[in-house]
């Protein structure tokens, strides 16, 4: 089964960013986010997959449960290979140290980091660009907005787990 592990979006951030998503790609008929959505989130730990479910599920519980909410900023918009365009996220330093820890619980479980696990690149996904020129259109429109400066809690560790390839969540787990 395939796994990844996220922080999931609620309240006020769901809804800033939510409001982004519905504007950015259809404003030039790049649907992708719309079309295939997901629950709105920050990647922890990208895909992977293991047979392990019940013992990844009691394990990040348990972690869940010895970890204190902190926040994270987001500082701006970026990019990706002049496809995605995101939400820019800084991560302070406890909410580096909930991540490492997090990835070093996974490795103890036989779960390897993916390749995009390092560098850690933060951010909430606003539109896919399928051409150079909706890119380009796209970052261009969203360098006119009003840069995104807002906390986030990172309050929750979720799994979710790709079913017919549709991601949903699986398990979360409050951090208190």
């Amino acid at each position: 089964m395939e796994y990844a592990i996220f922080l999931v979006i609620k309240g006020r951030t769901h809804q800033l960013q939510k409001k982004l998503i519905r504007d950015v790609g259809p404003r030039f008929e790049e649907n992708y986010m719309i079309h295939n959505p997901l629950p709105l989130h920050i990647t922890l730990k990208y895909p992977f997959k293991t047979n392990k479910g019940k013992s990844l599920e009691k394990s990040v519980k348990e972690f869940a449960k010895t970890q204190k909410q902190t926040k994270i900023k987001a500082v701006g918009f970026g990019s990706f290979h002049k496809h995605v365009i995101f939400t820019k996220l800084e991560f302070s330093k406890q909410a580096l140290l909930v991540r490492k820890k997090l990835l070093n619980q996974t490795k103890e479980l036989g779960i390897k980091p993916d390749k995009l696990d390092f560098p850690f690149k933060p951010h909430m996904t606003v539109a896919y660009g399928n051409t150079k020129e909706s890119f380009s259109q796209m970052w261009e429109y969203v360098q006119t907005l009003k840069k995104p400066h807002f906390n986030i809690m990172f309050d929750n560790i979720s799994i979710m787990r790709n079913l017919n390839k549709k991601w949903q969540i699986y398990r979360a787990f409050k951090i208190k």
